[in-house]
């Protein structure tokens, strides 16, 4: 019989029932059965929770008289004479996949005939196994357990797993009596967690990798889709790096056997790759990681996942999907380039073919499963330039074009003669990556302390191409001469007037100084991409190279932002092994270069920087205002109070408005 969709309809048009997906998301539905227009769409599994209206109220029982109640209950509702023979699979129940309720099938079963039952009982705990998977891995489950036909009442066993009741309360009771029964729940003797290892870990990745690296759907639609075991288990892997106890080594033998192996094209190997390559790579095994992602590189070709029409093609039905393809390409475009930092593995893949893709959406838009809008080509981000007014773009859009202009000066540094024209043509594109910025991507974090992810890594991505620019062209380079890193670019053959190298260190030493002040405002590094790693590295360097150059007056600053950047990497190196050496090669710099300054500093008392009273500081009346301590309430009472020394600010190096297009990041 077929039921009506619109019977829970109104005359208004509103729905008097909604079912439980949509009431958790406070989402209209149109109570359409068996399954809602919404869910049907969103493939997710509908069901409606009975009314509870209009009953009796319940007898209060303590928890004592509630388990006994339970233990009373049968193990079976059959009509075929005494046979209680069951076999009953044995499941890790986990609370993050509820609801498991009978919607699947619109029909009752019947009080005759245990075949149906049966078949019930088979699909529930099919289904209960398919949500869910057992903790610690390796273990030996049994998984059936026999209930004897000739075993009395007195000697069925009690009920010895309390969490599986308690949590069984919350489903139907048919399905209890009819499939679970007291006894068989009583002999489930596997340990029952309440989250699964697997949930943990994918929960990591979606907090922390995924929020660096948005390309795959987002959790909601992973958890319900049936993806690839090998893709499970290598988002698994990129989560257990965020654990507390570190990357799981059984996980890592198992992703390095799927890729491996990998005999499958397809995009969700693809995207396996992807993450892996990127694993490898900050974890120092640098040939692994190039290897891995040239495969990643040429399967997602071979594909045409570079072609416009692919995504759509592929996922004409599911725009989520479509959406997480043509992030996945441009997730691969952006790490070809950030995996080319390091000079001698310089390689571009996917410089060779067109920017066809279009671009992704803004974040609320894919993540807050809201209806994603038309996207935008390439060229028209491109002209946004020649529009009267503030066109904005999703910040993933910025995103890509910071890389592109990165990619730029990578291969400009690896030509052994270039000459001024180059040069200063990347400084026009970063110089005008900035001015044409709307208002509203200026800043990284707004009033209510949400970080937009993407717009920080545009940020960053930029101040270190203006680093890797400007570095190998100015007087700091020489400083650094002894200093073993892969992240430091070639040195330039070609001479420069002092004046020029002088420039060239100046607007090096601003990048680095913005890198520390993007990073100050969200300085926890777990929850950004792996790639800040090399812009702080080179922050911390090139701030040790300044303050050999300056004197002891605006020492503390360049200090103060070297102990910043050390404890950002001291920080990661819990999860990256590149964050470690590059924290182990700062901190010996710093030690060397540094530790002279250092203790000239701390012979002085702490309202002076300076030995005498002269300094370069510009008066206080310059600076707007008189540092007179005052109190608020006395007035001018406290007048008698010596003055506030000047000197206990440490004065700054030089303006370095006149050398940066952006203003200074603010929280709001």
């Amino acid at each position: 019989m077929t039921v009506s969709t619109t019977g829970s309809v109104k005359s208004t048009g509103i729905a008097s029932l909604a079912c439980v997906v949509c009431r958790k998301q406070h989402l209209k539905c149109d109570a359409g059965k068996p399954s809602c227009s919404r869910c049907k769409e969103t493939e997710q599994v509908c069901y409606y929770e009975p009314s509870r209206r209009g009953g009796r109220r319940k007898k209060h029982r303590s928890p004592a008289e509630e388990l006994q109640q339970r233990s009373r209950q049968p193990v079976m509702q059959t009509s075929q004479g005494d046979q209680q023979s069951s076999y009953v699979d044995c499941v890790t129940v986990n609370p993050i996949s509820l609801p498991i309720t009978p919607t699947s099938s619109s029909q009752e079963l019947p009080s005759s005939g245990i075949s149906q039952s049966t078949a019930t009982s088979n699909d529930l705990v099919g289904s209960v196994a398919r949500h869910t998977r057992q903790s610690p891995r390796g273990a030996n489950v049994q998984t059936q357990r026999r209930i004897s036909d000739d075993q009395t009442p007195a000697q069925q066993p009690q009920p010895q797993n309390d969490n599986v009741m308690s949590y069984l309360t919350h489903l139907d009771p048919n399905i209890i009596t009819q499939t679970f029964g007291s006894n068989s729940l009583g002999s489930l003797n596997t340990p029952v967690q309440p989250c699964s290892d697997g949930d943990r870990l994918l929960r990591l990745y979606y907090e922390n990798f995924h929020n660096a690296h948005p390309f795959l759907v987002p959790s909601s639609v992973f958890t319900s889709r049936n993806y690839p075991p090998y893709l499970r288990r290598m988002v698994e892997f990129a989560g257990s790096h965020y654990a507390s106890s570190g990357p799981d080594a059984q996980l890592r033998a198992e992703v390095a056997t799927d890729m491996m192996s990998a005999i499958e094209t397809s995009t969700y190997m693809v995207q396996s790759l992807l993450i892996y390559s990127i694993l490898l790579f900050f974890s120092r095994d640098l040939d692994t990681a190039n290897r891995t992602f040239g495969q990643c590189t040429q399967m997602a070709m071979d594909l045409g996942m570079h072609r416009e029409e692919f995504a759509s093609s592929r996922q004409l039905d599911n725009p989520i999907e479509a959406e997480s393809l043509r992030r996945t390409w441009w997730e691969i475009y952006v790490t070809d380039i950030s995996m080319a930092i390091p000079p001698k593995t310089m390689i571009l893949r996917c410089s060779s073919t067109p920017p066809k893709v279009l671009l992704p959406c803004e974040e609320a838009f894919y993540n807050g499963r809201l209806d994603i809008p038309p996207s935008h080509h390439v060229l028209e981000f491109k002209r946004r330039v020649l529009s009267t007014g503030d066109v904005a773009f999703s910040s993933f859009s910025y995103r890509i074009e910071a890389a592109t202009i990165l990619g730029r000066v990578l291969l400009l540094n690896q030509l052994k003669n270039s000459s001024h024209d180059h040069t200063q043509s990347i400084e026009n594109a970063l110089l005008s990556w900035s001015n044409h910025l709307p208002s509203g991507k200026l800043e990284i974090v707004d009033s209510y302390g949400n970080i937009d992810e993407m717009m920080f890594q545009a940020h960053m991505i930029i101040a270190l191409a203006s680093m890797l620019l400007h570095l190998p062209r100015s007087n700091l380079y020489p400083l650094l001469a002894d200093v073993k890193d892969p992240f430091l670019p070639f040195a330039q053959n070609h001479p420069l007037s002092s004046s020029t190298s002088l420039i060239q260190g100046i607007k090096a030493t601003d990048a680095s100084r913005r890198i520390s002040d993007c990073i100050s405002l969200c300085p926890n590094v777990p929850k950004h991409t792996p790639f800040v790693i090399p812009a702080l590295a080179l922050c911390g360097f090139i701030q040790i190279a300044t303050s050999q150059g300056h004197p002891d007056e605006c020492f503390e600053h360049h200090y103060n932002r070297v102990t910043l950047v050390l404890g950002c990497l001291k920080s990661a190196r819990r999860m990256w092994r590149m964050a470690e050496a590059e924290y182990d090669r700062l901190r010996c710099c710093a030690s060397e270069l540094i530790a002279d300054a250092m203790d000239r500093m701390n012979a002085l008392p702490l309202s002076q920087t300076i030995p005498n009273s002269s300094s370069s500081m510009p008066a206080t009346s310059d600076q707007g205002g008189d540092l007179t301590l005052v109190s608020p309430t006395r007035g001018n009472a406290d007048s008698g109070l010596p003055r506030f020394d000047p000197l206990f600010l440490d004065p700054v190096c030089y303006d370095y408005s006149l050398f940066s297009a952006l203003p200074d990041f603010h929280s709001s």
